[in-house]
């Protein structure tokens, strides 16, 4: 700690203790400085059991022990989850020396990257290589979270206890107990600024292809730093949920929207399941339109529980997936996702690539209600599009314009006709308002104007020789009519 026993881990409960932050991950240490990180093996179990049942997300697993907590437990683990976790640790026993804490998710992402970092090997191009932790969700059964994923192996369980390790050290070395909350600007540009670090940070958001530039790494930092403006705000009984994409097209009608807890979420394994890449690299095609980069979509709803009824439930899944895994997860079902309508058995929905729906993305609301209350969150601003400060709008491309039909012999005729027969503008208008025609191409956001090369401003000789043409054409038109009518005539007579 800092300076003091009692300064450090009093300053960091109370400025803790007064609410929970919008989107977070615990971590825990011991009051007394010389025993801060001097846990037992029955201590560790307890605070990861307690907070594998009550923290988010994973009391979204609809266990037994979340279900039999009554009205007023439920009520105050959704708003005030830090306060009601630190009742069971005390209820638990053998806990109360231990001061468990609340820190933006999206810094616990990058200690997690640092962590990776640090038990990686090397790549032949000296770049950091992640440690095998790859969760991949396209099949299994969430509800059953634990038993699938083998989150209670103490592989798991100890890299868990290895990440807390680092970030409190980390805390601790720096001072930053003092007053955490004001320190979360400090901490992000160190872990983003350290020359042992940068490199793979910008090797990791970069989603590996290539080394940045000063304004671009700098750029997505500042993508870093004004989310974590927006998790460190007062939860209120709300979460944010993150999705890259171009809003006007999203619709929850046989589509599974997928979204994310965290903007980091699988970019070690499946960036293009990230938001932060989505983001910064993806683009949108739809519809002929074609936007780059995606928005940047968030979602702001109530906090709720599995089966509770609420709207929430009714249109949203959320993996119970602890924090830590997130960053290596894979596949498709590790999202957040909006859920599905009947018929459950059907392989047409976009977006999830499965045969049958599974049981936690199943909705009872048909499929006009679940659509109304997808828009109703979106003229509540409850799901908007986030831009970041002063950050420039970007130019949808419109679709290039089709291309006419080919034309019928009987039309190209009829059009031949009509420009035979058309009145001769250079003959009516005066010279100095007579112009060129212009034909316009669509390359990219501008039009570019380009002139036709073909004399058509003209002189005397080439106004004459349009004119003798005419005549010329004209006559064999009418000496053909002729011809075609005596013989008509004949017929008639001989009949």
């Amino acid at each position: 700690m800092s300076a003091s026993d009692s300064a450090s881990s009093d300053s960091a409960s109370s400025d803790s203790a007064s609410s929970d932050i919008i989107n977070y991950a615990y971590v825990w240490y011991k009051r007394d400085p010389a025993q801060l990180l001097q846990f037992s093996r029955d201590e560790l179990e307890k605070i990861h059991e307690i907070i594998m049942n009550y923290s988010y997300p994973c009391y979204l697993a609809g266990n037994a022990t979340v279900m039999a907590l009554s009205y007023d437990e439920k009520n105050k683990l959704l708003n005030r989850e830090l306060i009601f976790i630190r009742d069971k640790m005390i209820e638990a026993g053998g806990l109360a020396d231990i001061v468990i804490i609340q820190i933006p998710r999206i810094l616990y992402d990058l200690f997690n990257i640092y962590f990776n970092n640090q038990v990686g090997g090397d790549t032949e191009e000296g770049n950091r290589y992640p440690y095998s932790f790859e969760y991949n969700f396209n099949l299994g059964t969430l509800r059953r979270f634990n038993e699938q994923t083998g989150i209670n192996t103490n592989k798991v369980k100890n890299s868990i206890w290895l990440l807390n390790a680092l970030i409190i050290d980390y805390l601790t070395r720096k001072n930053y107990f003092d007053n955490i909350r004001d320190s979360y600007v400090k901490i992000l540009d160190e872990l983003t600024k350290q020359p042992e670090l940068r490199s793979y940070i910008e090797y990791t958001l970069a989603d590996g292809h290539r080394r940045m530039g000063d304004d671009e790494f700098l750029q997505r930092i500042r993508l870093l730093h004004e989310t974590m403006d927006l998790e460190k705000e007062e939860s209120k009984g709300r979460l944010k949920l993150y999705r890259a994409s171009f809003l006007k097209h999203d619709t929850t009608v046989d589509t599974s929207l997928s979204l994310n807890t965290s903007m980091l979420n699988a970019i070690i394994y499946d960036s293009m399941a990230c938001t932060f890449i989505l983001a910064t690299e993806g683009a949108t095609i739809m519809n002929g339109e074609y936007f780059y980069p995606n928005q940047k979509i968030i979602y702001n709803i109530k906090k709720f529980l599995v089966g509770d009824k609420s709207t929430e439930d009714s249109l949203f899944f959320i993996p119970p997936i602890h924090p830590f895994l997130q960053i290596y997860c894979s596949g498709e079902l590790f999202h957040a996702r909006t859920k599905i309508t009947k018929p459950y058995n059907r392989s047409d929905i976009h977006g999830l690539g499965v045969d049958v729906v599974p049981e936690y993305l199943r909705s009872e609301k048909t499929a006009d209600e679940l659509q109304r209350i997808y828009e109703g969150y979106k003229d509540r601003d409850e799901i908007f599009v986030w831009y970041l400060t002063n950050e420039r709008r970007p130019v949808i491309v419109p679709p290039l314009p089709a291309e006419p039909p080919a034309l019928t012999l009987a039309q190209r005729l009829a059009q031949r006709f009509r420009a035979l027969f058309a009145p001769d503008a250079s003959q009516t208008l005066p010279q100095s308002q007579q112009r060129e025609p212009t034909s316009t191409i669509l390359v990219g956001p501008q039009l570019h104007v380009v002139r036709n090369n073909f004399g058509t401003k003209g002189g005397k000789q080439t106004q004459r020789r349009q004119k003798q043409q005419r005549k010329l054409k004209h006559k064999r038109y009418s000496s053909l009519y002729k011809k075609k009518s005596k013989s008509r005539r004949n017929k008639s007579f001989k009949n």
